[in-house]
């Protein structure tokens, strides 16, 4: 809902991908996976929220995360084979996407299935849910494989000057 039109977002924003698509005229199969808002931060985040995360949001009793990598393994093992059975794809050069948490996940995905996901795109990406964590991994990945990899992110990611900072960080 978020990525291709307002008028069907959540919030009456989106990424107006569907308009952008049209006018580029280029010809590429673009798959949303539909969030489940009430487990979103559940499957989107692939360890237990950190200490950074808790310190962060000022709330040393928040606990969330940890089924991310349920959520990869469909992306790798299910998604990704049916789409590539079932359209004329060119299977060795996907990209894979994200926002906000969205972003972690795609991260955790992308490295840990660097051959599967050629091409990384993140935005606004929430890093600070599982920092710790997503650091170790990113050290310890083999990134050979990945031909491109692009991330940005704004000044004002959050509610306030202390999370705004974090994200930036």
């Amino acid at each position: 809902k978020n990525v291709f039109a307002a008028d069907e977002a959540n919030d009456g924003q989106s990424l107006e991908l569907e308009e952008y698509l049209q006018k580029s005229g280029l010809g590429v199969i673009v798959v949303a996976v539909e969030q489940n808002s009430e487990e979103r931060r559940n499957e989107y985040c692939p360890w237990p929220n950190g200490e950074y995360s808790k310190k962060m949001l000022e709330d040393e009793h928040v606990s969330f995360g940890g089924k991310g990598h349920g959520y990869s393994e469909f992306l790798v093992h299910a998604l990704k084979p049916y789409i590539d059975r079932t359209y004329r794809t060119l299977p060795d050069s996907a990209t894979l996407a994200g926002i906000s948490l969205g972003g972690l996940i795609t991260v955790y995905t992308a490295l840990r299935y660097p051959r599967t996901f050629r091409n990384v795109v993140i935005f606004s990406s929430a890093f600070y849910a599982n920092r710790e964590e997503i650091e170790n991994l990113a050290a310890a990945a083999d990134l050979s494989a990945i031909a491109s990899f692009y991330m940005d992110c704004g000044t004002a990611e959050g509610p306030s000057p202390h999370i705004q900072k974090a994200f930036l960080e």
